[in-house]
C-alpha cells in the first residue's frame, strides 16, 4: 500500500482517491511490515468511514498495530475484521475505538473470540459476532 495525499494505491492495483470506503483489502503478509504499511498509508486517507480488513488471517499483533491509527479516524463508522485469526487478546484492543464518535458497528464474526468476558469490557461499541 502506498499513499500520494489523498490518494491509496495497493499492490494489485487498486487506487482509491480521497476513498470514504476499503473493502476487501487483501494484504500478503498479514502482520509484520504488511499491516504495518496498512496503517501508515491509513494517515492521508482522513474521510475513512469504512474498512473492511476480513479474510486476512489478521492476527492480534496486527489489530493492534491497525487500532493504533484507527483511532485517529474520528469519522470512522464501520470496521469489519471478521474472518481472522485474532484471539481475545487482540479484540480486547478494540475498546481504544470507543474515542471514534461515530463508530456504529464492528463485526467481529468468525474468529476466536469474544468470548462473554470480552464482550463486558467492549461494552458501549456495537459489536457483531
Amino acid at each position: 500500500v502506498k499513499t500520494f495525499a489523498d490518494q491509496a494505491v495497493f499492490s494489485n492495483g487498486a487506487i482509491f482517491s480521497s476513498p470514504t470506503q476499503l473493502n476487501g483489502i487483501q494484504t500478503a503478509l498479514p502482520t509484520g511490515n504488511a499491516i504495518v504499511d496498512l496503517g501508515n498509508s491509513l494517515d492521508n486517507l482522513i474521510n475513512l468511514t469504512s474498512i473492511n480488513i476480513s479474510n486476512n488471517l489478521l492476527s492480534d499483533e496486527g489489530l493492534l498495530v491497525l487500532v493504533d491509527e484507527l483511532v485517529k479516524h474520528n469519522e470512522l463508522e464501520e470496521l469489519d475484521i471478521s474472518n481472522n485469526m485474532i484471539s481475545d487478546i487482540g479484540l480486547r484492543c478494540l475498546k481504544k475505538l470507543k474515542q471514534c464518535k461515530h463508530i456504529k458497528k464492528i463485526n467481529v464474526a468468525e474468529n476466536y473470540g469474544p468470548s462473554n468476558e470480552t464482550l463486558h469490557e467492549l461494552n458501549g461499541l456495537s459489536i457483531e459476532y
